[in-house]
């Protein structure tokens, strides 16, 4: 090879090893497999909730700037403000910008630091609402006109933070059903006990409270609770649901990583070997026709018989309760020729000739079989990582074959006159 294409192969190498650094649409074999199929759940449940845990302290930290925003020009314009909750106000927005960009600059978490973050964002947040109203309630500069109205205000005002702390909580954050009792309610606990020590400090707050205002704080915070509570339960399921709606057979479906004309390819794995695959599903709107599926059928069979290195290995075969079919095939790190030649330029000749030999020993086995491909293109020509070798060639896609020998299922498949494989 001459040194631009040995550029262009360590170009390769980097992508496929990841030594460039890892992401999650990297291809590398066994990333992101784990021993269980409940501790695959259990990191995807991580990185939901890190996610999760950012879009709430963003809410948060927003809702607190906009009220300091508010408090500031308040302040400007009519010289009132309560100096004792500034401070502390201005501090609980930091401390939230900070959680917030920490969740977002500090990738894949660990659970232990994820849940000190969480009770770290809403234990910031329930902190400064018990100060706030406390504060506000036994704040003995309130002029007397004001005074009056202040104990009436106070059980209303006083739930609607935590309602909305609640509605945050049980829409934002994955948890058991019960770690999320334990956090509700202290959610509702809370402003009772802020409630009852304003009582204490003031009498006509514990006339308002002990007369109505405390039972009505109740039914509320009650209400929120049972609320957020089943959504934390009902959310979970689906989570799980969902997660289970990922399983095809004995594979569970990680993310899709390629397409082709018959159907979509994506990354899977095998809940007992815990070994990478490739599963290729039939398209929707190719299930009802049926010579689709006998093309599909074809392409398993044909292909399975093959034993050449370079030609892509079959692991199954199958098609769900839904009538989904679908082949489990070997999963490849690396690109095609198609898009090998997209990111890193036109190949030399040298390597030109170094891949297509490996492509055309994968063809003379299928056509000693008796096998011919008839959709031989860039893209269906792989270039990939096997035991330490790259530019190792695998040959994909038999979906057009044709026997040779036995020409009376592709006479049914493939009528006279039509058009097949990729003609540009």
């Amino acid at each position: 090879m001459s040194s631009s294409d040995e550029l262009n192969s360590d170009n390769l190498k980097t992508r496929i090893t990841g030594a460039s650094g890892s992401s999650p649409n990297d291809f590398c074999p066994m990333k992101g497999m784990q021993g269980k199929t409940s501790v695959n759940f259990l990191l995807e449940n991580n990185r939901l909730l890190q996610q999760r845990l950012m879009m709430a302290a963003l809410i948060l930290f927003g809702g607190f700037s906009a009220f300091l925003a508010r408090e500031i020009l308040l302040k400007i314009r009519f010289d009132s403000h309560n100096h004792d909750l500034f401070l502390p106000h201005i501090v609980a927005t930091i401390i939230l910008g900070l959680f917030a960009g920490t969740l977002y600059y500090f990738k894949s978490l660990d659970a232990l630091k994820l849940r000190l973050l969480e009770y770290g964002i809403f234990g910031v947040t329930s902190f400064y609402f018990v100060f706030m109203y406390y504060n506000s309630a036994c704040d003995c500069t309130i002029q007397a006109s004001d005074f009056g109205k202040s104990p009436h205000a106070f059980p209303s005002q006083a739930v609607l933070p935590w309602m909305i702390l609640m509605s945050v909580y049980s829409a934002f954050i994955p948890n058991t059903c019960k770690r999320s009792m334990w956090v509700i309610t202290m959610f509702f606990l809370l402003p009772l006990l802020t409630a009852a020590m304003a009582a204490r400090q003031q009498p006509d707050i514990a006339t308002v409270l002990y007369s109505g205002g405390l039972s009505t704080m109740v039914i509320w915070l009650s209400i929120s609770a049972s609320i957020s509570i089943f959504g934390i339960h009902r959310l979970g399921a689906l989570r799980r649901e969902a997660y289970d709606a990922k399983k095809l057979g004995a594979y569970t479906l990680k993310h899709k990583i390629g397409a082709g004309g018959m159907g979509d390819v994506f990354l899977a794995e095998h809940q007992l070997l815990k070994r990478p695959c490739a599963i290729k599903l039939i398209k929707p709107e190719k299930a009802g026709d049926v010579q689709a599926l006998s093309r599909f059928e074809v392409e398993v069979q044909a292909t399975a018989h093959l034993t050449h290195p370079n030609t892509i290995e079959i692991y199954d075969y199958g098609n769900t309760e839904d009538q989904t079919f679908y082949y489990v095939m070997e999963f490849l790190p690396g690109m095609n020729l198609f898009d090998l030649v997209e990111h890193f330029g036109p190949l030399s000749p040298d390597r030109t000739i170094y891949l297509l030999k490996q492509a055309c020993d994968a063809l003379h086995e299928a056509h000693h079989a008796g096998l011919i491909h008839r959709d031989i293109k860039p893209g269906n020509i792989f270039s990939s990582e096997r035991g330490g070798r790259f530019d190792f060639v695998k040959l994909l896609d038999f979906g057009l074959v044709k026997s040779t020998l036995t020409e009376e299922k592709s006479a049914k498949i493939t009528h006279e006159g039509t058009i097949v494989g990729s003609p540009l």
